[in-house]
Formats: structure tokens, C-alpha cells, sequence
């Protein structure tokens, strides 16, 4: 048996299938899929030959969900378990009888005075029913942390010449569910890229957690670390970002970049580099006359996960703009969006776009 939290299966299919089989595990235990109830995935990716999966999404949210993958030739049998808003769990007996059963749950971070009695009801009612009861998941409970709800503390500074950059605590509000850490290279034309911009501070968006985000558009230039803990005054560690790549891997892209506007101008074409294998075309659109500041656009070279949820969390997070495009290709004939169902001419438009880079 293995258990791991994927902290999202998209984009991870492969990796997971790889785990389980040179794990040999008959059955693997998957925290934070991520899916909702309309699913992400298809399922059946996440499973090597011979295989079978249950997922339980959070209901009615984005993040967390549960998942198990197992061999075809264990009896799993899935037990009614009523479901919580401040945790996710599955529960299951293994064959006819009652003799053992699992419970698999994640629970988030920071929600302990409501969700610790509740699921020590689920575990009770599991119990009652099995002769033995394997109870695992992540629970999010620290020994650093304290088990009283109180809102999480995290070091909170910014800082363009070190990691450790200040012992200033935040009292993070109740929505925060993690301290971050970012570390971060950003130029415009010609300045200059040498020093890392350093951020810590609390963290509500787990799309900006443990991750590597980056862009090439225009005169823009950005490469972006970050690293997420989950209990107080966490965020001490380092956090070095990744070096940028001047390999050539053969995907061509428009590009360009604008601020305050929601029109690109001044296009060229530029060969990509490393993991920027994607071409993206991104722009927001203000909600009112006077946040036309805030907006953007820009088409590049980007990081498979910057057009799947990067470029919304990092320059659409505000509620005074809304993403107008957030359109990604790999090549001609790939064009995916985030943001709904796009109209046929758009596509075509599009897909010219995507050949013409």
C-alpha cells in the first residue's frame, strides 16, 4: 500500500501510474486530487493495467478530494459515508465481511475546531462496523501547530536581496489555509535580472503553491519559485529559482506584453527555451473605466502549468479585472481553453494564430 497527496492529479497521470507500478502496490492511497465532481482527468489515466479506481471530489469546491487506485483482484467494496464541508473521506471494507476497513481522508489545513469532533464521528461510526479499521490520509495536524483554531502566523516581508529578509509576523486571516514563500526573476527591456526578488507572507491559493511558473513575452521576462507550509512561522526555508534554459525545444510562439490595456501591440516571434513549451495568449479586461491600470495582455512562451493556472493566479487574482482570453497551443491543431466554450471563428482565428507562430 502507498500513500502520497498529489496536490492535483492533472498533468500528473503519468507520474502516478509510474509510482503505483514500481511501487508493486495493490493499492494506493491519493490525497488533494483536485477533481471536482465533473471530474478533470479521465480517471481511468491514473490507473496502470489491472487496475480500478473510487474518487470522492470535494463537494460543491475546488481542491482537496480523495482517491484510491487499486488492483482489480481485491474485493473493495465502498461504504455510504456522510460527507463533510470541512473534509473529504472515503470509506470502504475490504470483501463480504466486515473485517477490515479503511478510511481515507483529507482534511485541510486550520479548520480544527469544527472538523477534528466531526470526523472523530465518522472514525467512530467506521469503527462500529469493522473489526479492524485502517484509518490514513493528511490530516494537517503539526506537532508545531496548535490544535485551538487560532489563525495561522506566518513571516511576512518582501525583499530584493535575501531569503531571510525579516522576522515579522503576519496573523494570517481565518481563510488562510498556508504560509508561502516566493522567489522570483522579472525584467522588462533592459533591466536588470541579476537579483531575485524574495516574498513572504500568507498564502489563501494553492494554485501559487510549490510551484515553478514561467513566461517569456515580449519585453517580459519571468521566472517564478514558490514553496507552502502549513503550520506557524514555517515559512523560513530558502527558496532558489529555477535557472533559466537556452536550449531551443522547437515550439515557435507570437509574442508581445502590455500593461494597462487589454490590446497586444507590437508582435514578434520568438523560439521557446526549456520547459516554456507552450505558446500562451492571456488578457483581462477591467470591470470598471477606473481599474484599467490593473490590465494586461500578452501572447509568449510559457510553463504548461502558467497556462493551465499560473497566469490567472498570478495577474488575475484582483477582483477589479476579469480573464478575457486564456487560450494555450502546443503546436497547430491544440488550442485549449480556460476560460469556456469558444465560438467556431474564434478557433479558427485561433488556430491561425497558433501556425502562424
Amino acid at each position: 500500500m502507498v500513500l502520497f497527496n498529489a496536490r492535483s492529479v492533472n498533468g500528473k497521470t503519468s507520474i502516478i501510474r509510474d509510482l503505483i507500478q514500481e511501487e508493486q502496490a495493490d493499492l494506493a492511497c491519493i490525497t488533494e486530487t483536485w477533481l471536482d465532481e465533473e471530474g478533470g482527468v479521465n480517471l481511468s489515466q491514473l490507473c496502470p493495467p489491472g487496475y480500478s479506481m473510487q474518487h470522492q471530489p470535494r463537494p460543491g469546491g475546488w481542491g482537496g478530494g480523495v482517491a484510491v487506485v487499486y488492483k482489480d483482484f481485491i474485493p473493495l467494496i465502498r461504504r455510504p459515508i456522510p460527507q463533510s464541508s470541512s473534509f473529504e473521506c472515503a470509506g470502504f471494507r475490504l470483501g463480504d465481511w466486515d473485517r477490515i476497513g479503511i478510511l481515507l481522508v483529507y482534511r485541510p489545513p486550520r479548520c480544527t475546531t469544527v472538523s477534528l469532533p466531526e470526523l472523530a464521528g465518522v472514525v467512530s461510526d467506521m469503527a462500529l462496523g469493522s473489526q479492524r479499521l485502517l484509518v490514513l490520509g493528511d490530516f494537517n495536524i503539526h506537532a508545531e501547530a496548535s490544535l485551538s483554531g487560532e489563525a495561522i502566523l506566518c513571516y511576512n516581508c518582501t525583499s530584493p536581496t535575501g531569503y531571510n529578509c525579516s522576522t515579522t509576523q503576519q496573523t494570517c486571516p481565518s481563510s488562510v489555509n498556508s504560509c508561502i514563500t516566493i522567489a522570483r526573476m522579472e525584467h522588462s527591456g533592459d533591466q536588470d535580472f541579476e537579483n531575485p526578488t524574495y516574498e513572504k507572507k500568507c498564502n489563501s491559493d494553492d494554485r501559487l503553491c510549490n510551484q515553478f511558473y514561467g513566461l517569456q513575452a515580449g519585453d517580459f521576462h519571468m521566472r517564478w519559485n514558490s514553496s507552502c507550509c502549513r503550520f506557524d512561522r514555517c515559512n523560513s526555508q530558502e527558496v532558489i529559482v529555477q535557472r533559466a534554459s537556452q536550449r531551443p525545444n522547437g515550439v515557435r510562439c507570437s509574442s508581445c506584453f502590455s500593461r494597462g490595456t487589454n490590446f497586444c501591440s507590437n508582435q514578434t516571434r520568438v523560439a521557446c527555451t526549456g520547459l516554456l513549451t507552450h505558446c500562451i495568449h492571456f488578457s483581462t479586461s477591467a470591470m470598471k473605466e477606473e481599474f484599467e491600470d490593473e490590465q494586461v495582455t500578452f501572447m509568449g512562451c510559457a510553463t504548461k502549468n502558467f497556462c493551465d493556472m499560473g497566469a490567472v493566479a498570478l495577474f488575475a487574482s484582483s477582483r477589479n479585472v476579469v480573464v478575457k482570453d486564456n487560450v494555450c497551443s502546443r503546436g497547430p491543431g491544440s488550442l485549449t481553453s480556460s476560460g469556456g466554450a469558444l465560438s467556431l471563428l474564434t478557433v479558427l482565428l485561433l488556430s491561425l494564430w497558433a501556425l502562424w507562430a
